[in-house]
Order: C-alpha cells, then structure tokens, then sequence
C-alpha cells in the first residue's frame, strides 16, 4: 500500500500515512492472525498477532481484547487464493476509513500455500 493509496482514500495526516502505508505480510491459522509490515520509514506497529472467526462469509478479526477493538467484512476467496474483503465495518468509527483502506483497497494476493 503506497503513500497515494491511503491518501487517495481520504487518510490524512502524516503520522497515520506513513503507519499505514507499506508492505504487509499476513498469515492465517486455526483462529489466529499475524502480520509483518515492512517500510522505509519508522513504523510505531510493525507488526501484531490477534484472533478472527469465519462464519460462512463473515470474517471478523479482533485487533485486541477490547470489543469494539474489531472490524467485521464480508469475506470472499478469489480463485487464485487471493482475499478480498467488502462491506468493512469497523467498531470504533474513528478508524472506519482506515480498515477500509487495509482491508478494501486492493485484494490480499495469496504468496505462499496453505499448511
């Protein structure tokens, strides 16, 4: 996710685009997510480890032990394995746009195989 990519869908402020924008590496498995995030300036959240449920297309992740500290989306497998993710409702309204942006803007493209 670029600089542009975040900006072009309204998240502003200098701290918050360079947080978010970057490349991320995501793993799923038996109920558990983490992710690594790489770029070339500072992250303050380079990475994380949390909990997410699938309900039939409903993917719900939970960023902490908080419960509105969750983002519910509908949840649809593209044939090459890729993620993509709509209908992005973020519990706390203050970070709407910005689950939007890491979860809707583009596919999550699959780079490695199911284990």
């Amino acid at each position: 996710m670029t600089d542009q990519d975040v900006t072009d869908q309204d998240v502003t402020g200098r701290d918050v685009i360079n947080e978010y924008a970057g490349l991320y590496f995501w793993s799923f498995e038996d109920g558990r997510w983490a992710y690594d995030q790489t770029s070339e300036k500072r992250l303050d959240n380079p990475g994380g480890v949390g909990d997410y449920v699938i309900g039939g297309s409903l993917y719900t992740h939970y960023w902490g032990d908080n419960v509105t500290d969750v983002t519910t989306a509908t949840l649809t497998v593209i044939a090459d394995g890729s993620l993509q993710f709509t209908n992005i409702v973020d519990g706390d309204p203050a970070f709407q746009r910005v689950s939007e942006v890491t979860f809707g803007l583009h596919p999550w493209v699959r780079v490695g195989e199911a284990q």
